[in-house]
């Protein structure tokens, strides 16, 4: 049994990094993703490393972009950025593999204290200015770094890498400039190429790879969030976990999706739209811990679903056996979150309140808008907080559907939990508020 596993494992290999990309109809031909196996020097190869960061960054900027800027135009300069990085995501991904270099899934020192600023101003007047000053800052960074490793390095695949990346990133950086200056940015507006759907993937195949894709960069934003925001080890290790296996996850549906004509969209699925906006309230007001992890088990939950649907039904040997493994994977993944939260004290409340002093209404006041009235009485004290949560009706133009029962849960439960903690800051000081 040992030996056919073993067999088995090294045939998938062969699919995944030569058969699979030789055949390739996407929109990256098999020859941008060929790459000589040899080891870089060091430098380089932290090079590489630095570079990968810093996409990383950018599209973490961008998706906050995509959810939280209110111009139509830096939704849309957001939305072809992501585009462009998908495409040099997977590029890098086949580069780094092919030169052994292992690339961060995560943010790299310098890159996170950006991504926290860009996190402290969400939800503020100056967010869409915020967004394209970090743009900015990120390209000019990048330009000087790619310029550096087109010129030096004396590996042809990474100066070609390189070369491919400086002219993106110039384009990212003019474009951001142009919108700071209120005229048009002068790159596209992020609309998917046309898919080519060769014969080698089903309609249902071709969904499945839209919905991962999602889930995973749902998945990569949310965790990343929690890695930025979280003081808490069991989440911070947690939200590694995951960056780590969905950016996994997410290279190798780049390839299939490549490989097999798809096209992807650098946009969220309407669901995944809802969620993360439910959740981005929380992550500077406090709470975001808890409404992060009890969001994970129902995403994850969806994902194990697909993954045993698409498992069954497709004709695809390589997307068969994606979705085969991925089943354990997000298993995990669902685990682990219930076991944090399970072992979590219960942080809601202030020490030595119990919940009878809490008083909690919810009033619906339409499919999209909820009341909540939440009042606590403590150590003399009585605290009020009347919060209207709202989910968006539209995307781009685009009608979205009614919130979920999850989604409706866990933007509640992120309100009442700010109201909550802001008691406890507030006892904590000495003082307290009534009404």
């Amino acid at each position: 049994m040992k030996r056919t596993n073993a067999r088995r494992t090294l045939n998938f290999d062969r699919l995944e990094c030569k058969q699979l990309l030789a055949t390739g109809t996407g929109t990256i031909p098999p020859s941008a993703l060929t790459y000589t196996h040899n080891f870089l020097p060091a430098a380089e190869a932290q090079l590489l490393q630095t570079d990968a960061s810093a996409k990383n960054l950018e599209m973490f900027v961008a998706r906050l972009g995509q959810l939280g800027a209110t111009r139509p135009e830096v939704q849309q300069y957001a939305n072809q950025v992501i585009l462009d990085d998908m495409a040099a995501e997977l590029q890098g991904y086949l580069l780094a593999k092919n030169k052994d270099v292992v690339l961060p899934p995560d943010l790299l020192a310098q890159d996170a204290a950006i991504a926290r600023q860009v996190l402290a101003a969400l939800n503020t007047t100056n967010f869409d200015q915020t967004i394209l000053t970090a743009m900015v800052q990120i390209n000019t960074t990048a330009v000087a770094s790619d310029t550096r490793l087109a010129t030096n390095s004396t590996d042809t695949n990474v100066r070609n890498f390189a070369q491919a990346g400086l002219l993106t990133d110039q384009a990212h950086l003019a474009a951001a400039q142009n919108l700071l200056n209120r005229v048009g940015s002068g790159i596209g507006t992020g609309a998917a190429p046309t898919p080519t759907n060769s014969a080698t993937v089903s309609t249902s195949d071709v969904s499945y790879l839209q919905f991962v894709h999602s889930s995973n960069n749902f998945e990569i934003l949310t965790s990343q969030i929690a890695q930025l925001t979280s003081t808490n080890t069991d989440v911070q290790r947690y939200a590694a976990k995951l960056l780590f296996d969905h950016t996994m996850s997410e290279n190798v549906i780049l390839q299939l999706a490549n490989a097999n004509g798809v096209s992807l969209s650098p946009t969220l699925a309407p669901d995944a739209v809802a969620s993360a906006r439910a959740l981005l309230v929380s992550a500077n007001a406090g709470g975001y811990d808890p409404a992060y992890l009890g969001m994970q088990i129902p995403m994850h939950q969806r994902t194990m679903q697909a993954d045993s649907q698409e498992a069954a039904t497709t004709q695809n040997p390589n997307l068969r056996e994606y979705a085969r493994t991925d089943v354990a994977t997000t298993a995990v993944h669902i685990l682990a979150a219930q076991q944090i939260l399970d072992t979590q004290p219960n942080a809601l409340l202030p020490s030595g309140i119990n919940s009878q002093n809490l008083q909690v209404r919810v009033r619906r006041v339409n499919r999209f808008t909820y009341s909540l009235t939440a009042r606590l009485n403590a150590g003399g004290f009585s605290y009020n907080s009347n919060t209207t949560v709202r989910f968006p009706r539209q995307l781009s133009g685009n009608a979205l559907p009614r919130p979920t029962n999850d989604q409706i849960r866990t933007s509640l439960f992120a309100a009442l939990n700010n109201f909550l903690n802001g008691i406890t800051r507030t006892s904590s000081t000495g003082t307290g508020m009534t009404s």
